[in-house]
């Protein structure tokens, strides 16, 4: 063992099961056609100074990687910054990074047993020995220093500052780093975005290549889509997801990119409140694992650990004809009519609503367009415990926020309301705080289809399907009930389970 661990000694249990593990690996090495991952959903532990925190978070994380190991891991998962903080002071968050070389496939840096590491950043060391003595990949988040001296454009404190994502071998190596590309707004005066575009990937041991993008980059084109054209299939995903319920929760949007991508999403959300929580792992849009817990008042730290991932991922013309891929052209929409009323305002966005309180026995077909969307639902109610107001939407918002921050989102669906009968769905976070109720719901429908059509069809472009049911968790069964030929969506919601939102979301990019 290379650890110096006189500060924070580890059990004896952990230490037995390292031994035990390191034994298993002979015969664990090589690629197999599937692999075991976890992701912790986790929050820093606060020390007295930044220094001490970032060294406590990294010792924390050591139970989570003993146990998903122990249980077959290959690769864990940690948050967004989740050796620092996403302070909205840059000069807070400052102190809480530290400077991350670049690595370099000819000099690999093994920050273990490293005297200089060890002194000059103790958490980087001790995660590396970490990953050396369990055998595991580890892929975490962090501030990254860099340095700019008299660059162009060089901050006042002379500092680069990145949202970063760094990747530890299964050897102890540092083997890859990325720094986030799309920055949320209320963070631009924090971070900066990086000089050139930021395509990072790794391979692994196992035989698989995971791509690296950080929470808010999966709703844009880079470097997301890099990445799918490059082949990749596999994604790690540190994130800090603000969840704004009914519709764009975390989970809802890990399901829908997996489903539309085709891929497998290691998903690791922090646990700060029910707000800014839930994680997921998922193989084309199907759960193996998820988690989300909002009744506690307070987000629980949670692995989600699944086994038998593949390693290889059908592209969608291999799949079984009885299997309805997102890219399928066979897309069999609600016939559409145009809506003979005004058009309902949504509130806070640009959209059509066609309001409705369902009771046992509805069966209904509802329209609603707005800029050339058109939304149809199928609706057939089995029962509902109490009077809730949903509503048939059809949404084309674009949000502008900052300077140059444009976030373009046409959807539509069915979603629980807020009580508030001014307002239907809230997509802007600086309009309103998240709103628990909307994660619980008592409508049960034995019919519920969404179609969509309108959609702008390009290679860069796609639709993602969203479905959450009471609890805010998604279903399995969703990415089987979804297609989409690029113009035109389907949706049909299989479940016995109260349903909250049902909906189609095209991201847009310009």
């Amino acid at each position: 063992f290379c650890l110096n661990r006189t500060l924070f000694p580890t059990s004896f249990l952990m230490r037995v099961i390292a031994l035990l593990l390191l034994v298993a690996s002979v015969t664990a090495d090589g690629p197999g056609s599937t692999f075991t991952a976890a992701t912790i959903q986790s929050n820093p532990v606060k020390g007295s100074t930044p220094e001490e925190t970032r060294l406590l978070t990294a010792h924390h994380f050591e139970p989570f990687i003993a146990e998903a190991v122990f249980k077959g891991a290959r690769i864990v998962v940690f948050p967004e910054l989740s050796l620092g903080v996403d302070e909205l002071s840059r000069a807070e968050s400052v102190k809480y990074g530290e400077h991350i070389p670049t690595p370099d496939p000819n000099t690999p840096i093994t920050p273990c047993g490293s005297a200089h590491w060890n002194s000059t950043s103790p958490a980087f060391h001790f995660l590396s020995c970490i990953a050396k003595e369990y055998n595991v990949y580890v892929v975490y988040g962090c501030i990254d220093l860099q340095p700019c001296g008299n660059k162009t454009n060089c901050p006042k404190d002379g500092l680069d500052v990145y949202n970063t994502a760094v990747v530890l071998d299964d050897q102890g190596q540092f083997i890859q780093k990325y720094w986030k590309e799309n920055i949320m707004f209320t963070l631009t005066h924090v971070f900066q975005v990086p000089p050139a575009p930021q395509v990072r990937y790794f391979d692994t041991s196992f035989g698989v290549r995971f791509g690296l993008f950080i929470c808010f980059d999966i709703l844009w084109q880079h470097p997301t889509l890099d990445l799918i054209k490059m082949g990749v299939r596999h994604f790690t995903f540190p994130t800090s997801w603000v969840n704004f319920p009914p519709i764009m929760t975390a989970l809802e949007v890990q399901q829908g990119w997996s489903t539309a991508q085709n891929s497998v999403l290691l998903a690791a959300n922090e646990a700060k409140s029910p707000a800014v929580s839930g994680s997921g792992i998922y193989v084309a849009g199907v759960p193996k694992s998820q988690y989300f817990e909002w009744q506690k008042g307070a987000a629980d730290e949670h692995m989600q650990l699944a086994k038998d991932l593949p390693v290889d991922i059908k592209d969608p013309e291999m799949e079984e004809p009885s299997v309805t891929h997102p890219r399928n052209t066979d897309v069999a929409l609600i016939p559409f009519e145009r809506p003979r009323r005004p058009l309902n305002a949504c509130g806070m966005v640009h959209g059509d609503c066609h309001y409705f309180f369902p009771v046992s026995g509805m069966k209904t077909t509802l329209h609603a367009e707005i800029d050339g969307l058109q939304c149809s639902a199928q609706i057939a109610v089995t029962s509902a415990g109490k009077k809730e107001r949903f509503a048939l939407f059809a949404i084309n918002e674009q949000l502008s926020l900052g300077q140059t921050w444009t976030l373009h989102l046409r959807t539509c669906g069915v979603a629980k309301c807020f009580d508030n009968h001014e307002i239907c769905i809230v997509l802007d976070p600086t309009t309103l705080k998240p709103v628990e109720n909307l994660y619980e719901s008592t409508a049960v429908f034995s019919t519920l289809k969404v179609s969509g059509a309108g959609f702008n069809a390009t290679e860069q472009q796609y639709v993602m399907p969203m479905v959450s049911v009471t609890g805010g968790h998604v279903l399995a069964n969703t990415p089987k009930n979804f297609a989409s030929n690029g113009t035109a969506a389907h949706l049909h919601v299989d479940t016995k389970t109260p349903v909250v939102d049902a909906s189609l979301l095209q991201r847009e990019w310009y």
